[in-house]
């Protein structure tokens, strides 16, 4: 058990009952989760429920369940993927776009769950349209709910717990990581980097230009690559398109996105409004 977790285990035993905790763990502890299902105070250990699979697999348990996943969002204050909307977009190609990043979202997102390190790539031809807050609600579908039953298994709305189980980074943070060895935590699965090409000025590198780029090809390349190896998908974010991505990073990093983001997990969002500039009152 990772320490973070162990912690939020701990924060939340009582003389109630047992925690328990939902995540993402093999098919083994699911199956035994649902034997122990009927008497969750009684287990042993806490009782581990993949967090994807309670919503669809273990729906009429869950419905009599003071909360369901949209309403755990809710409670963390947590962007979930409903609460994004085309209602700001007129145009109906744009629209169509926008309905098609929600669509590939969704479906990287229900397939990486048996597809360890399966990757996603959403970039556009400007900013402010919604990149960002979709790679954050994805992320947040990437944790761990740690529940608190009373002694009838009844769960304890205030004795919830959030263990994160993926790392959103800017892309100048993911530099930083890279600086010296790149290291994420053992429970991390997912790694968003934020609107790549924004890395800014590294410190302590020459400051020409063929230096600081090939620096940054550099640190790149060691991030994706410990991605790679260790089976951590990755999310980027990127106002730069396909074609320029490919420019962007060295060969050895790229030809590593190519087989991570296979055919259908990289999308370009062109043409949609900067929503942004919408909500100012000047579109």
């Amino acid at each position: 058990m990772s320490k973070d977790l162990s912690n939020a285990m701990q924060q939340l035993h009582n003389k109630r009952g047992q925690p328990t905790v939902i995540g993402d763990l093999a098919a083994s502890a699911f199956a035994g989760a649902m034997h122990n299902m009927p008497r969750l105070n009684d287990t042993a250990a806490p009782t581990l429920v993949p967090v994807e699979v309670v919503h669809d697999k273990l729906d009429k348990w869950f419905q009599s369940l003071p909360m369901d996943r949209l309403h755990l969002m809710k409670h963390f204050n947590l962007t979930a993927v409903e609460d994004m909307t085309d209602d700001h977009i007129t145009d109906p190609a744009a629209r169509a776009s926008f309905q098609a990043m929600l669509y590939t979202a969704n479906r990287w997102r229900s397939e990486v769950s048996c597809t360890p390190g399966l990757s996603l790539m959403l970039m556009s031809d400007r900013p402010g349209v919604g990149k960002t807050m979709l790679a954050t609600a994805m992320a947040h579908t990437f944790c761990d709910v740690v529940f608190g039953f009373d002694d009838d298994s009844t769960i304890v709305p205030e004795d919830i717990a959030l263990v994160r189980n993926a790392a959103v980074r800017t892309a100048k943070e993911v530099m930083d990581m890279a600086a010296e060895h790149f290291y994420l935590d053992g429970r991390t699965r997912l790694l968003v980097i934020d609107d790549i090409g924004r890395e800014g000025l590294l410190r302590f590198v020459k400051t020409d230009e063929e230096t600081q780029r090939a620096e940054v090809q550099f640190r790149y390349y060691e991030a994706i690559n410990y991605c790679y190896t260790h089976e951590v998908s990755v999310l980027i974010t990127s106002n730069m398109l396909y074609a320029q991505l490919e420019k962007f990073f060295n060969a050895a990093t790229w030809s590593r996105l190519q087989q991570m983001c296979p055919a259908g997990f990289a999308f370009e969002a062109v043409g949609l409004p900067d929503y942004r500039t919408i909500q100012s009152g000047r579109a």
